[in-house]
């Protein structure tokens, strides 16, 4: 019998463990998939609701270090934004393109960091491929990398990159810089309230152009595979050109395997 719920006391630790929604690594485990649809809109006003958009994600692990994946939405790339991936609706719902942001991800771990609550700092280098829009064409690439510092039910995360306009250029697909940041307090191992801002602006005016957004958001481990998650603020509430008018949510779920 002592045994019996030794065995059950280590499986719930292990679950536990599993489903603490911060401090989690960068990259995944080779064979693991994670996977997520978000679904977000426009709160601008009288926009709230359009555009409603679908934008899923993928990550797979390949070697201990290295996760691909292809991904959509606006969390995945760092921005408070909407309309990415699917546009529901047609230009009459908001919608000026009917897909867009479709981006191929690389993750390399440089730094794991440590497990349990501890966390400590981990790091990778983080590169995308991004076509933002198909028409006109606006590719681009984004280096950069992945940082997170975590300590007890405290966590802050980073994704700062440089995106490089492969072509377009003139037509707005410049070079831009940006540092997403996220501070987030867990309290509980399953629950996460977290603040979404940072900066960002295009190189060449970086100076009177650049823009901080301001977003909260929340994130729940239903089970040690499954999340729900929801974010919602101003794309672009300090710097030079801030405005309270652009507003945007989205809601997620995201599934882990195995």
């Amino acid at each position: 019998m002592r045994l019996v719920l030794v065995a059950l006391a280590v499986a719930a630790l292990a679950a536990e463990a599993r489903a603490d929604v911060i401090g989690r690594p960068l990259v995944l485990a080779p064979g693991s998939i994670e996977g997520g649809v978000a679904v977000e809109t426009n709160l601008a006003p009288r926009r709230v609701g359009k555009a409603l958009s679908i934008a899923p994600d993928v990550l797979v692990g390949v070697t201990p270090r290295l996760t691909l994946g292809i991904v959509h939405s606006a969390r995945a790339l760092g921005l408070v934004a909407t309309g990415d991936g699917l546009c529901l609706g047609g230009i009459y719902r908001g919608c000026n393109d009917a897909y867009k942001n479709l981006a191929l991800d690389a993750r390399w771990s440089i730094r794991a960091g440590r497990a349990g609550r501890a966390g400590g700092f981990a790091l990778a280098a983080h590169g995308r491929a991004l076509v933002r829009r198909f028409d006109p064409l606006l590719p681009s690439v984004r280096v950069g990398a992945l940082a997170r510092w975590r300590r007890g039910a405290f966590e802050v995360a980073s994704d700062p990159y440089l995106q490089l306009g492969l072509w377009h250029r003139d037509r707005g697909n410049r070079a831009v810089i940006g540092v997403p940041l996220w501070l987030a307090v867990a309290p509980t191992c399953r629950w996460a309230l977290y603040l979404h801002t940072g900066v960002r602006g295009e190189v060449a005016v970086f100076g009177d152009a650049w823009a901080v957004p301001i977003a909260v958001g929340t994130r729940v481990a239903v089970t040690p595979r499954v999340d729900v998650s929801a974010e919602g603020g101003f794309e672009r509430l300090g710097g030079p050109l801030n405005t309270g008018n652009l507003r945007s949510a989205w809601i997620a779920v995201d599934l882990r395997w195995p």
